[in-house]
């Protein structure tokens, strides 16, 4: 600044109003829409946020989830009544029937050929399994299996010499598919789990153990493996994620549970037990006082060889204490009535874990009602027809048509084999279920029925039975009673209270 500068009118002072504010302005809070599910705090730190690929979970985890699942199997009586559940409703008392479906090239069926192949089926199970086994006892260790192990492999033998039918079955458990073989081929197909793949991430092979692997002895001997195509075996298990691989225990949700529960009732009991034996202590109030009165015979009680009182309760019967002695009694007061609503809520989270109605799980029956149970009952159908979907669609489907193809290649199939292609054709019926009310559900079958909103086929279906099945049999009632000189006829299905209310009907309309 120049010196006269200082003489210089200076310019006035800006407006206060329209100057620029110097003050500080506080930010407003904007809030992000975020899940709380992601945040991470004191009361969740312990949960996880990365997410691991499932064959690096199985590997670490698979054979301890199926050692302690077999162990529930074993021990546990609600997870054996899973198991029960799941054998009589995936398989059910007659098996997962074949329908074989060949037809005629007007398309008709054609009878002859299904009975055929129906009938040497139907001999084929007798004779099925490489043990000797049948097929239907092969069915009830596969219901089992699954659930219990996760995963089983069956694998088709052909070529079978104790058979006529050139086929057999081999079960093979999952503890013989080693999930800790991991390595690459020089072929480029990579071995994950005990599962070989190829490049599109199919299965090629699978290496199985040729030995027990929970027999001790394998670590003297070595572990040796044995490569099986793929094409010769059956992988069934149930998957949840993609490229999963290997089966998980279906307890793997309610395990830890369950196993919680069973030692809790064991605690319990144990407090029970003392609580019903109730039990006291002899206190000296005096001890300079007391003296053993044992010693000189002047009393009937009975001393150990410490001196201390052993006492026997009877029914009315009192003993007189020595001077100075009192008796203090010890009561653990257990039960309480804590241990029932603990079980149940328990059980529930079990019975959720498996996909079950806590009333099917444990038998307990005391909370439902018609309602409630009707509820329960529609919505575990839909789960088992769903897994039924699941055995047919992957055991089923495939055992079909390998065991055709060498049905007709020996000749125990005696239909040309270049209409293979013709018996492929089938439909298969597993287990239905009744209802509980089966005047009703017949009266709602005959209205779809007559609304076409049904067909006989789909009513015998829910039922678990065949139509085609049923026809054969009626007929085969009506030959049997025109030999024997009975008609049928005479017999009225018809509803007596309907057939009633049209007779007063004629009468008052005459």
């Amino acid at each position: 600044m120049a010196l006269l500068d200082i003489f210089r009118p200076r310019a006035a002072a800006p407006n206060p109003a329209t100057a620029p504010s110097t003050e500080r302005v506080e930010p407003t809070l904007v809030k992000r829409r975020s899940f709380k599910m992601a945040k991470t705090g004191r009361l969740n730190a312990g949960w996880s946020t990365q997410s691991r690929p499932m064959a690096q979970i199985l590997k670490a985890d698979l054979s301890a989830m199926r050692a302690r699942s077999n162990d529930l199997a074993q021990n546990d009586p609600y997870m054996r009544r899973f198991l029960s559940l799941c054998k009589s409703n995936i398989v059910g008392p007659d098996g997962v029937q074949l329908l074989p479906q060949a037809r005629r090239p007007n398309g008709d069926l054609d009878e002859a050929d299904n009975r055929t192949i129906a009938a040497a089926w139907k001999k084929w199970q007798r004779v099925a399994m490489v043990t000797g086994q049948t097929f239907r006892t092969a069915e009830l260790t596969i219901a089992a299996s699954v659930p219990r192990d996760g995963e089983i492999l069956i694998r088709m033998v052909t070529g079978w010499r104790r058979n006529e039918f050139g086929f057999a079955l081999q079960l093979i458990g999952a503890r013989h598919l080693d999930h800790r073989l991991n390595f690459d081929r020089p072929n480029g197909n990579r071995v994950r789990l005990g599962i070989e793949y190829d490049a599109w991430q199919a299965p090629a092979a699978y290496w199985i153990t040729t030995e027990d692997p929970t027999v001790e002895t394998i670590a003297l001997t070595g572990k040796r493996h044995r490569r099986i195509p793929a094409s010769e075996i059956i992988h069934l298990f149930v998957g949840d994620w993609d490229s999963q691989g290997r089966g998980i225990p279906w307890v793997h949700a309610a395990g830890d549970r369950l196993e919680k529960l069973g030692a809790y009732e064991e605690a319990a009991l144990v407090a029970a037990r003392i609580g019903a034996s109730k039990m006291g202590f002899f206190e000296e109030a005096e001890p300079d006082a007391y003296t053993n009165p044992g010693e000189d015979g002047e009393s009937d009680l009975e001393f150990d060889d410490r001196g201390d009182i052993i006492q026997d309760a009877e029914p009315g019967h009192f003993e007189r204490l020595p001077a100075g002695v009192q008796f203090k009694d010890w009561n653990p007061d257990y039960p309480s009535g804590e241990f029932e609503p603990f079980r149940r809520a328990m059980l529930h989270g079990v019975s959720g874990g498996v996909d079950l109605s806590y009333a099917s799980l444990t038998g307990d029956l005391s909370q439902v009602n018609f309602s409630s149970t009707r509820y329960g009952d529609l919505q575990e159908r839909a789960s088992w027809r769903l897994l039924q979907s699941i055995w047919i669609d992957i055991f089923y489907e495939r055992l079909k048509d390998a065991w055709l193809e060498a049905a007709l290649l020996t000749g125990a199939l005696d239909l040309p084999p270049s209409k293979i292609g013709k018996f492929r054709e089938a439909a298969w019926q597993p287990r239905g279920w009744e209802e509980v009310d089966r005047a009703k559900a017949a009266n709602a079958d005959k209205t779809e029925l007559r609304l076409g909103l049904s067909s006989r086929t789909e009513i015998c279906a829910r039922r678990g039975r065949s139509f085609e099945t049923i026809v054969d049999q009626l007929a085969a009632e009506q030959a049997y009673a025109a030999r024997k000189g009975v008609d049928v006829s005479r017999f009225s299905l018809e509803d007596p209270a309907a057939t009633a209310g049209n007779d007063e009907k004629e009468t008052d309309n005459a």
